[in-house]
């Protein structure tokens, strides 16, 4: 991988060059979460996932067209999760928006129940209170209260304000979509960060655009996913003789970010078993949190992992 340059043409991500005419969208803000790709393909545009919501996803459109004078003509949403499609209004009255089958269907259950969830969390506001009600007689808030409720508040705003917009296009093993220059193979994976994942290859230029399948030094959820089949699937892609990485969180990396991930994953698979083993038809949410691997503790995000290890638990008994 060569030298790479990046820009911020945005506050909320900034734009790294991944390869000749290939940019990763590197999140900077919790409007953007996840990272992004923009692919020259020579003669029309694909952008991969549109971050979490409407306002960061515009950069993006601007970006693509700015970097390459062209509208996107297809964007891809490796998975399900908002913030990898919370954007796609943005897209989709000049783009063609792909996916696997199972990721669309799993954003359109999301678009039925959005009207639950943001009453669901009305009411909770309303439970918590504000201001004196939430501090008691004394009138001091309570600070752990208090960050519910903001934590609240400001999901309830971005619900509302959402338009989900569900892939058009779908595959079940492989699309190839061609332009002048080049071409990519976004191929379905099958379970691992979710039930039905999708990367993007560029095999000419040894770039893969992973999605969440690959993160590069940060703690991965795994809550929605299998690790035994993760583990799986991330030997896939080292087959895949990939040299640049544009991982769904994190920096860009080289190919040893695949490596690393599956080792998180072996090394988190084994704990989950251990936990298992000592204590026989516990609710994993009862077993004992085990403390981060010395590999690991540096990985962005560490204060996730009591709440994500019996998520973990789950992910990793799954029946294959």
């Amino acid at each position: 991988m060569s030298k790479m340059s990046s820009t911020s043409p945005s506050e909320l991500f900034k734009l790294v060059e991944a390869g000749d005419r290939v940019w990763a969208a590197i999140s900077m803000s919790g409007e953007t979460v996840g990272n992004a790709a923009i692919v020259d393909l020579g003669g029309r545009v694909l952008v991969v996932d549109t971050f979490l919501t409407p306002r960061p996803a515009a950069d993006l459109r601007q970006a693509a067209l700015d970097l390459t004078g062209a509208e996107a003509a297809w964007v891809v949403n490796t998975h399900f999760h908002n913030d990898h499609c919370g954007g796609n209004e943005i897209f989709a009255a000049a783009a063609r928006i792909a996916s696997t089958e199972g990721t669309r269907d799993r954003i359109l259950e999301r678009k039925a129940a959005l009207p639950d969830r943001i009453a669901e969390i009305e009411a909770r506001l309303a439970e918590l209170g504000g201001g004196e009600a939430a501090g008691g007689k004394g009138g001091a808030a309570d600070p752990e209260i208090e960050r519910q409720r903001e934590e609240l508040a400001h999901e309830v705003e971005v619900l509302r304000r959402m338009r989900v917009v569900a892939p058009e296009a779908t595959f079940t093993d492989r699309l190839t979509i061609r332009g002048e220059r080049r071409r990519v193979e976004v191929v379905a994976v099958g379970a691992a960060h979710t039930f039905s994942d999708a990367v993007v290859h560029l095999p000419e230029e040894r770039i893969l655009i992973s999605g969440d399948v690959v993160l590069n030094g940060v703690h991965p959820w795994v809550g929605d996913g299998d690790i035994k089949s993760w583990i799986e699937v991330l030997g896939r892609l080292s087959g895949m003789a990939a040299e640049t990485v544009v991982p769904g969180h994190g920096e860009v990396g080289r190919a040893s970010a695949i490596a690393d991930m599956a080792d998180y994953m072996r090394d988190l698979l084994g704990l989950v078993e251990a936990a298992v083993a000592a204590a026989p038809g516990a609710a994993p949410e009862d077993l004992p949190v085990p403390e981060i691997p010395e590999r690991w503790r540096s990985l962005y995000m560490p204060h996730t992992w009591p709440g994500d290890f019996p998520a973990a638990v789950r992910a990793g008994t799954r029946p294959n």
